[in-house]
């Protein structure tokens, strides 16, 4: 019986291992002709054929090829892609963002998927349109109210910004309007405007001109919507929808009537609504900004007037033909200013918002990681393409793109990189002169805006960048940053919106130091050892000669696409994303609360990686209040850099008097009671056994509403069975049962 059961056994064995053997032949013959096959172009996804509207730095998407490992994409402003403004050969991933795209243009792009067998033909190319450019104000920004046959208030209006009245006499400035009520000044044609008001008659009929001026041009804007997103939203009602930065068109009036818009976007995005007619926002409407969204990119081009009703809350700039109302405790963050007619208030609130830079157009250069007139010498590795005017690009650089010597993509990148670095210089209206000489930015923080240095500036120790938006630096000397100096990025600033102009001869980078943003250098640019670089290196944008000279340097690092906090009980949970790595040793977790930051946590990083990665991190059992958190990304060397920062509010709760099932339950020998108050108050919490009898006290003393409080019970003491949590406060009892189980 043992033989034959053994006999027996083992034939079984055998046919399995015959099966088996078989299987794995058809897999395996399966993943060879995969891969001795050249894949199939892949399908563009996002944006779709012809899109419009698009953001200037827009993620590209396609369907993966079967058999692919990698792909190339590339981007254009021509149909040919003779040069290109994004060119990357070893794409892993199915989907890209692109930086350094401008407004208003068409842009060209395709891929290709490639594998040992071979490279697929490129997609058809496919087309969009990025959004529309911001609307030029000329010399309006300085007015919250502009207005040409009478300005009337009723009582008491806070105004932030100019009034101006043109070419109405100042006697049509009506009683209510009161220079205590403005923060700024009052400008009339004549000596008849109100107490404190200025006569500037050349200055109000430039100012009536310009509004004219920027009027038409909104309502000239090209190409003309279509497609239901962008053409009459809503049916002319756009209340309830939530709006990406675009070019609108109301064949009719526009209203906001139901309930509050959200439009959301990034820094640079920028909404044009166009109207024929009337503008209404309703009583209590909101205008509600997501993202980045700022108030100074939105501009109302209204065909007729403007009518916003008591309490509403509008953002941006309304351009009206004829008249502007504002009803009853009406709020408005931008400027109201009316071509041919009147501006009323009754009671409202308006704050003028400052005018935000424009991203420069690095054209065909912004596809270079790496660019020069006279060659790119040392070691480093580089995301995107490097390119020189000269045969020198030394042979232990690397790039994840291509490297271009003396070609015709160099040629007309260092042509669009000359243009770029004139506007930057001649930037000339909102700049904040930092020093008229030599300035050191080290140890400050600075805000979106255009900042003038007119001798050398330079970075030692840190310098924080704090706030979305466009930062241009204008250096009228050369620019040098010290070893293990950092520019560090805060609350949403970003490296593809800061530009350093450096018109002095030399950029300097200094040993391990990190660096953030798009370095256009009259000159040269070198990069001391260990050098970590988030953006761009230009350099030769005026000398010919100009090089670049790198150390063990990367350029573009670590590439975060996003930062959340949320809270989750007394739990923050953190959650990050990288585009690609280089280098990276790692994110250390610092957080911050009424005070300065400290560390919390550390999570391993990918090295080098040209692939998304997601990261997560919980930071636990907190005690109720507002966090902030923050991500400090080390490189291998040691260097690092300030990520995003996030806030999130931890146990804050509704004032209701709620006490909440204990967790877990049943439990063994520890659980949690949280609990809630509607107002502060002397508040016990008492555990009770089926008897009625009082076990335990929990709580006993003043406590406050409106944050969830949380107790922990250790029953080890105690036998198992059901008990009962009691919470009194303030003449209100609730109670709960709980359960031990040993």
């Amino acid at each position: 019986m043992k033989t034959s059961y053994t006999t027996h056994t083992k034939g079984i064995l055998d046919r399995w291992a015959r099966l088996f053997g078989l299987i794995l032949a058809i897999v395996l013959m399966v993943h060879a002709v995969a891969f001795s096959v050249t894949p199939n172009p892949p399908v563009l996804v996002t944006p779709v054929a012809a899109a419009e509207n698009q953001q200037l730095a827009p993620t590209l998407t396609w369907n993966a090829s079967v058999g692919a490992t990698s792909y190339q994409l590339q981007v254009s402003t021509i149909s040919d892609f003779s040069t290109t403004v994004y060119n990357d050969t070893t794409l892993t991933v199915t989907s890209k963002q692109i930086t350094g795209l401008y407004y208003e243009k068409t842009y060209y792009w395709h891929v290709s998927a490639k594998n040992v067998s071979g490279t697929s033909a490129y997609t058809a190319a496919q087309t969009f349109i990025t959004g529309p450019s911001p609307v030029n104000l000329l010399s309006t920004p300085r007015f919250a109210i502009l207005a040409a046959s009478a300005v009337t208030n009723a009582p008491t209006s806070a105004i932030t910004g100019d009034l101006g009245l043109s070419p109405a006499a100042g006697s049509n400035y009506d009683g209510g309007v009161t220079s205590g009520q403005v923060t700024g000044t009052i400008y009339a044609v004549d000596a008849n405007g109100p107490a404190g008001s200025v006569t500037a008659v050349a200055m109000l009929t430039t100012a009536q001109g310009d509004l004219t001026t920027a009027y038409n041009n909104a309502a000239g804007r090209t190409p003309v919507p279509s497609g239901v997103t962008f053409l009459n939203p809503g049916g002319g009602n756009i209340a309830g929808l939530t709006l990406p930065g675009g070019l609108y068109k109301f064949d009719g009036g526009a209203a906001i009537n139901g309930s509050s818009v959200t439009l959301t976007g990034s820094v640079t995005d920028v909404w044009i609504f166009m109207m024929a007619t009337t503008l209404t926002v309703e009583s209590g409407i909101q205008v509600i900004l997501a993202g980045d969204a700022k108030a100074s990119n939105i501009f109302w081009q209204v065909g007729t007037s403007a009518t916003l009703k008591t309490t509403s809350v509008t953002k941006g700039t309304i351009m009206a033909d004829q008249s502007i109302a504002m009803q009853t405790g009406a709020t408005l963050d931008g400027r109201v200013l009316a071509r041919i007619a009147a501006v009323t208030l009754q009671s409202n609130t308006i704050t003028k918002t400052a005018v935000l830079p424009l991203s420069l157009n690095l054209g065909t250069s912004a596809s270079f990681g790496v660019l020069s007139g006279a060659g790119v010498t040392g070691t480093g590795s580089i995301t995107e393409n490097i390119g020189t005017t000269t045969s020198i690009i030394a042979a232990p650089i690397t790039a994840t793109g291509s490297k271009y010597q003396g070609t015709s993509e160099v040629t007309a990148a260092r042509i669009d990189l000359n243009t770029a670095y004139l506007d930057a210089a001649g930037r000339n209206t909102n700049v904040t002169t930092l020093s008229a000489g030599a300035f050191g930015l080290g140890g400050t923080s600075q805000t979106p805006g255009v900042y003038s240095i007119g001798g050398n500036a330079t970075i030692n120790g840190t310098l924080t960048l704090n706030g979305a938006g466009i930062y241009i630096f204008q250096v009228g000397g050369t620019l040098t940053t010290a070893t293990s100096s950092n520019v560090s990025l805060i609350n949403g600033a970003q490296w593809h919106t800061i530009y350093w102009q450096v018109g002095g001869t030399d950029a300097t980078l200094g040993a391990s130091s990190t660096f953030n943003g798009n370095l256009l250098a009259n000159k040269s640019i070198s990069a001391g050892s260990g050098a970590a670089v988030t953006g761009r290196l230009l350099a030769g944008a005026v000398d010919a000669t100009g090089t670049v000279s790198l150390t063990n340097t990367s350029v573009l690092p670590v590439e975060m696409v996003s930062f959340t906090a949320t809270a989750n009980g007394l739990n923050a949970e953190l959650r990050w994303s990288t585009a690609t790595e280089v280098n990276n040793y790692g994110f250390e977790i610092e957080r911050r609360q009424n005070g300065n930051w400290s560390k919390v946590g550390f999570v391993a990083g990918a090295g080098t990686s040209n692939s998304p990665r997601d990261y997560s991190y919980t930071d636990n059992t907190l005690s109720p209040g507002i966090y902030v958190y923050r991500i400090k990304q080390i490189d291998n060397n040691g260097t690092f850099l300030y990520k995003n920062s996030a806030e999130v509010e931890i146990g804050l709760a509704a004032k209701k008097f709620e006490l909440e099932s204990n967790y877990p339950n049943p439990f063994n020998p520890t659980t949690t009671i949280t609990f809630t108050l509607a107002q502060d108050g002397f508040t016990t919490l008492k555990i009770y056994d089926v008897l009625g009898r009082e076990v335990t006290t929990l709580a006993n003393g003043m406590m406050k509403s409106g944050v969830m409080n949380t107790v922990s019970f250790n029953a080890s003491k105690y036998s198992s069975g059901v008990y009962f949590s009691r919470l009194e406060s303030n003449g209100n009892v609730q109670m709960k049962k709980i359960i031990l189980l040993k």
